[in-house]
């Protein structure tokens, strides 16, 4: 023990955090977002912000945006869902998650 400077003693396992006390928030764990209208937005900033979200080329995110309501992502996070919202929104179109 002194030549390596240890102890013989059994190591001791750390008490495990409690719990906090309070409400616990829980919602959804996948939402999807929906594209519901143009609003007053010009089609092609929408159609490029679909793009952009989704990864789709030109012809596969215009027939997409012709096509709302639709939804745009599918089982995503809810903190994704918002970020692409902003993005949507900003380009001027209607957007819902559910």
């Amino acid at each position: 023990e002194k030549e390596f400077g240890v102890t013989a003693a059994a190591p001791v396992a750390a008490a495990a955090p409690a719990e906090e006390e309070g409400p616990v928030k829980k919602g959804p764990t996948e939402v999807s977002l929906f594209l519901k209208g143009l609003g007053t937005a010009g089609k092609v900033a929408v159609i490029k912000a679909v793009q952009a979200i989704t990864g789709l080329g030109l012809m596969d995110a215009k027939k997409l945006v012709d096509s709302a309501p639709v939804a745009v992502k599918e089982k995503i996070s809810p903190v994704e869902a918002e970020a692409y919202k902003k993005t949507l929104v900003d380009a001027g179109c209607e957007v819902e998650i559910k």
